[in-house]
């Protein structure tokens, strides 16, 4: 075996996490190069090798619009990253896109740089010791309340009002908690209520029921 496959398995057994952190003026965590190369120096350096970055395509800065009036660089092209060791043997660690934009004269080297920093967290795997996030647990399932009971109708037209008392009626069985869980699925049998928002229409359902029931004290739900 060459020494530059021994020692990349050597480097990948030392490897410890590289964890995310933020940074001031961004909303996400990441890996900056620093911290990648930080953690690789030493582990390169005591195994006999060295990295070399080629870039395969033709350097591309080009002006876009940015923001107020301003242009700004975008740099575009592809990098190949070998690793390299004392017996002249080499191994392409991979091709990555090379891709900045930078207001002033960075764009080139910004880009260089996230290539590199991919081709590297990719060839050796480096982990972030953090939680899969496809190892999380499925939110358990809601509760099943069944089919909201249907008000019993007769084949005479029954008025808005006798279909709201006989709608109550039905849903007197389910208990306060019961009746918000459910709500949405209940909702869809209440079609008297045409209410745009659903948390108004839950109030509008519970006043009209607690008056209801104000009139009929028996059923001693309220």
């Amino acid at each position: 075996m060459a020494l530059v496959h021994e020692g990349l398995v050597r480097v990948m057994k030392a490897l410890t996490p590289i964890a995310k952190e933020g940074a001031a003026g961004v909303n996400y965590k990441f890996r900056s190069i620093d911290a990648v190369f930080n953690q690789l120096h030493v582990l390169l350096a005591d195994n006999g090798l060295w990295l070399r970055p080629v870039v395969l395509d033709d350097w591309q800065i080009n002006l876009i619009p940015g923001t107020k009036d301003r242009q700004q660089g975008q740099a575009l092209f592809r990098v190949e990253l070998f690793a390299c060791a004392e017996d002249d043997s080499t191994h392409s660690l991979g091709i990555g896109l090379a891709q900045s934009h930078d207001y002033g004269d960075k764009a080139a080297y910004q880009a260089q740089q996230n290539a590199v920093k991919y081709i590297l967290i990719e060839a050796f795997a480096i982990p972030t010791d953090e939680p899969d996030m496809d190892a999380r647990e499925s939110e358990a399932a809601p509760a099943d309340y069944g089919t909201p009971p249907e008000p019993t109708r007769t084949d005479v037209e029954m008025s808005p009002g006798d279909w709201l008392k006989t709608s109550v009626e039905a849903f007197a069985k389910w208990t306060s908690d019961e009746r918000n869980n459910a709500f949405k699925d209940a909702m869809a049998s209440l079609e008297f209520l045409r209410v745009s928002s659903m948390t108004r229409a839950k109030e509008v359902f519970d006043k009209m029921a607690e008056a209801y029931y104000e009139d009929h004290p028996e059923t001693g739900l309220f």
